[in-house]
């Protein structure tokens, strides 16, 4: 008599195994964090009975030489000078030996990932997205990224290999970007300080608040050492005091704790922060850049952040799509079959999808102008042209074959 054997449906398998395969791998790190722990103890135990014996030792030679006028025999010292060492060697021979164990332990984990969890990244990327045209893009995208974190020799060195026609004119912003951000590192203002001078007009012109900070950072500088320094000092928020007026109003009140130097300790303390100086060195970039005609962020991080977060999407899609009855759903190249939100920080420019095909436009499929005024893709016109006019999808009003154009968003 043959049993019957209900088969599990193929997507509970395949959690069932990733289960047991999370198992498998915590519970080889369970343990080797007990190893670890053990070790710490035993090796702090160790140390501490070798560092007994050398100190008891040591006050053993100091006591035979007060107790008696002879001098002690060689033979005596160097018989305990031989156990000493001894035992150190012992003593360092037994944690040796116990680290190598270490090492077999977290060794294990790795090998418990290989083995329950195998990566297939290559639905990530694609071999053919870096063609000989792009490859010219990519290169100065690096280069630009490297001149705005100051590695400025590597820059110029990428630059020279690589044959892209960069003038000194265009290096030298990120260069003196480079000093002032330096300068503000070590707590120098002064670079920043005239910067700010020489942009302006430029700078309230984009409503920047540099020049608001670099002097309060100055003022609560100041008012720590000199009340009547920081108080003078103040005359110098007049040219940006009224698009800070709160800002400014809880710098005032900072000389009610300015005595006794209860500032720390005041509701004001977050004035001393080590931030303050981390977000003037974002804001100088992000100006400087902007008047370079660049964005205010590197490109390439922010690829690199936007891939790390769709990362985990892409992963799941992949593992959808080895259905056979799902293979046809990628059939276009230039998008993606499913939405995934990297959230508004990601979001540069308004993108068009077609009512008809509901798919969004590309630079081979662009949105298009009706002279009806409605908007649909170059593809939904193609098919619904028959001759030379095509009749609105949401309207009566005809549209000659001639007439769509296309729209820039």
């Amino acid at each position: 008599m043959q049993a019957n054997v209900e088969r599990k449906p193929e997507g509970e398998q395949k959690d069932n195994k990733e289960w047991k395969g999370l198992e498998s791998v915590s519970n080889e790190v369970e343990k080797a964090a007990l190893k670890i722990n053990n070790a710490h103890q035993q090796y702090s135990y160790d140390i501490d009975s070798l560092l007994e014996y050398v100190t008891e030792m040591h006050q053993q030679f100091i006591n035979s030489k007060e107790a008696s006028e002879d001098l002690i025999p060689n033979s005596s010292i160097m018989q305990s000078l031989t156990r000493s060492i001894e035992r150190i060697k012992e003593t360092l021979s037994k944690v040796s030996s116990s680290h190598k164990d270490l090492h077999s332990s977290i060794s294990k984990i790795g090998k418990a990932i290989d083995k329950n969890f195998v990566t297939d990244d290559h639905i990530l990327s694609k071999e053919d997205i870096l063609d000989t045209n792009k490859q010219g893009a990519l290169t100065e995208i690096i280069c630009e990224h490297l001149l705005r974190l100051g590695y400025i020799d590597v820059g110029k060195t990428l630059i020279k290999e690589a044959g892209l026609d960069w003038d000194e004119s265009r290096l030298e912003p990120f260069t003196e970007l480079n000093q002032i951000l330096r300068a503000c590192r070590d707590h120098n203002l002064d670079p920043a300080m005239q910067w700010v001078k020489r942009h302006k007009l430029a700078l309230d012109a984009r409503n920047s608040p540099l020049e608001f900070m670099l002097h309060r950072i100055k003022f609560i500088s100041l008012l720590q050492n000199d009340e009547r320094q920081a108080l003078e000092y103040a005359r110098h928020f007049g040219g940006c005091g009224q698009r800070h007026q709160k800002e400014l109003q809880k710098l005032m009140a900072c000389f009610l704790f300015s005595k006794n130097g209860r500032l720390p300790t005041s509701p004001y303390a977050t004035f001393l922060s080590p931030n303050i100086w981390i977000e003037v060195c974002d804001v100088i970039v992000r100006d400087a850049c902007a008047m370079m005609g660049l964005s205010s962020e590197s490109s390439l991080a922010i690829s690199l952040n936007a891939g790390c977060l769709a990362a985990t999407s892409l992963l799941m899609l992949k593992s959808q799509l080895k259905y056979p009855h799902l293979h046809d759903v990628w059939s276009n190249a230039d998008e993606l079959p499913i939405e995934i939100d990297l959230g508004s920080k990601y979001h540069f420019h308004s993108a068009f999808a077609c009512p008809v095909m509901r798919s969004r436009s590309s630079d081979s499929n662009p949105p298009m102008r009706l002279s009806c005024g409605h908007a649909i893709s170059k593809e939904a016109v193609n098919k619904l042209l028959t001759g030379n006019k095509m009749k609105c999808p949401y309207c009566p009003q005809e549209t000659r074959r001639d007439e769509p154009k296309e729209l820039y968003f």
